[in-house]
């Protein structure tokens, strides 16, 4: 119902070429706007924290506050079969791990490995905080076609953890929901400020 990719690069901590000034947009239209194609759409205030994609084929809620990014837990419905998706959400980010040199000893308060819910590979955490759980407030910026509706998120990391001697990492999330399809599409993008042989964005698929 989904599908995903993504992809690193690098820069400096003081590069804000892709930072938004406002924490939410109108949606930009693009051409004209099919009748059947709605997207339900709040400023983020203290009573509104999340808005509806609904297409002929599916609906979903994006959280703008609280827990954030992706397609909110649930929410993402196959009009056809009736069918929701299981578990936290879609495309729900958290944070840049590395795997831990062979021989190095995790520092305590580390990430967790070693468990169902880890993995056994040796990871540690390179920067957070975590975006689904700490980041409060989600930049958004819609944009709606006349055939799909897109929503693009974006967070700057601030706490590096050691060896690791900065923070300031950019996350970037573009979601796609096109006008006739049962699924949507998702790519993300992380501009790095550190170095690492194996970095990797962990995220909830």
């Amino acid at each position: 119902m989904h599908s995903g990719t993504g992809s690193f690069d690098q820069t400096t901590p003081n590069d804000s070429r892709h930072e938004s000034q406002e924490a939410f947009h109108p949606p930009a239209f693009l051409g004209k706007k099919r009748p059947n194609l709605q997207v339900s759409m709040k400023a983020p205030a203290p009573s509104t924290t999340r808005f509806l994609v609904d297409t002929p084929h599916l609906q979903a809620a994006l959280s703008l506050r609280g827990y954030v990014s992706g397609v909110a837990a649930s929410s993402l419905l196959d009009k056809k079969t009736g069918a929701r998706d299981l578990g936290f959400g879609l495309e729900i980010a958290d944070f840049l791990l590395e795997q831990i040199p062979q021989g190095s000893t995790p520092e305590p308060g580390q990430y967790e490995f070693g468990n169902a819910f880890h993995g056994n590979i040796a990871k540690r955490y390179v920067e957070g905080p975590q975006i689904c759980t700490q980041a409060g407030l989600l930049p958004a910026v819609i944009l709606q076609g006349p055939n799909f509706v897109a929503v693009k998120h974006h967070f700057r990391w601030t706490k590096a953890y050691t060896p690791h001697a900065q923070a300031g990492s950019l996350w970037q999330q573009t979601l796609i929901f096109p006008f006739n399809t049962r699924y949507f599409l998702a790519a993300e993008k992380v501009t790095t400020v550190s170095e690492s042989e194996s970095l990797v964005l962990r995220r909830h698929l």
